[in-house]
């Protein structure tokens, strides 16, 4: 005496309405970005690092990063703010060398401009006053306004 196979049963479903619309696939990788990355980036960059330096520490792009400075504003504004304490702490260290609280056998100047200047911004000033040949401009508005009533001047050739 064997048991009885149960009968199978196959439900058949309706064709849905055709005005009925597919379900939206949302697309797109979830974000990576965690709440607690605004005290980690201020924690991090305050050693000195960059905000490209905090991407790779944590293993995402920093096009990722600057992707949540414009999407997330605590995010953007604790960017700013490590920024800062970034450059805050660079300024630290050439501050300290100054003062002879680092050797300076110890310091690599050249470096820590190079530094400044590639990452906080920092620039040669260059001084642009100095004596103006004015006789050669006076020429030269000559030409122009010699040019706009039709005849034309040479200002070098009026030099020699």
């Amino acid at each position: 005496m064997g048991r009885k196979p149960k009968p199978k049963v196959e439900m058949i479903l309706p064709d849905p309405p055709i005005s009925a619309k597919p379900e939206r696939n949302k697309g797109g990788r979830p974000t990576e970005y965690r709440p607690e990355y605004c005290d980690k980036i201020i924690e991090f960059c305050s050693r000195g690092h960059t905000i490209e330096a905090f991407a790779g520490s944590i293993g995402v792009t920093s096009r990722a990063v600057f992707k949540w400075v414009d999407k997330y504003p605590e995010f953007a504004h604790a960017k700013e703010l490590a920024k800062a304490k970034a450059q805050l702490a660079l300024e630290q260290i050439g501050l300290d060398v100054m003062h002879g609280l680092i050797p300076a056998k110890d310091f690599n100047a050249t470096v820590w401009i190079f530094w400044m200047k590639n990452c906080h911004g920092w620039r040669d000033r260059v001084d642009i006053s100095g004596a103006v040949d004015v006789d050669f401009h006076s020429k030269l508005i000559q030409q122009i306004e010699a040019s706009e009533k039709g005849n034309v001047i040479d200002v070098e050739e009026e030099k020699k």
